[in-house]
């Protein structure tokens, strides 16, 4: 979102919605869908926004990935070799063994 307002900024008339990876079917459901339960009525005012800018503006657009494929998952968690060599190959990061 800061990057397309930049861009507006400096007379850059370029405008497409940002995709976002997400790899969770709840949190997917949060986004687009204004669910309340005991697990959700604690998420803070921040996140309304996004939610706003998915739903209103749709500046972002949600993209669904599996968690195979998810390539953020690489900073997040723990992996063998094999999966970590598939994660490198996946940033395109090279290394010499």
């Amino acid at each position: 979102m800061w990057y397309n307002n930049f861009l507006s900024e400096i007379s850059m008339n370029f405008w497409k919605p940002i995709p976002l990876n997400i790899d969770s079917m709840g949190a997917q459901a949060i986004a687009k869908n204004h669910v309340v339960s005991k697990h959700t009525k604690q998420i803070q005012i921040k996140y309304y926004a996004t939610r706003e800018q998915i739903n209103v503006f749709k500046t972002i657009t949600l993209n669904r990935v599996r968690s195979t494929d998810n390539i953020a998952d690489g900073f997040t968690k723990i992996f063998t070799a094999d999966k970590h060599k598939d994660f490198t190959d996946k940033l395109k990061l090279f290394y010499k063994r």
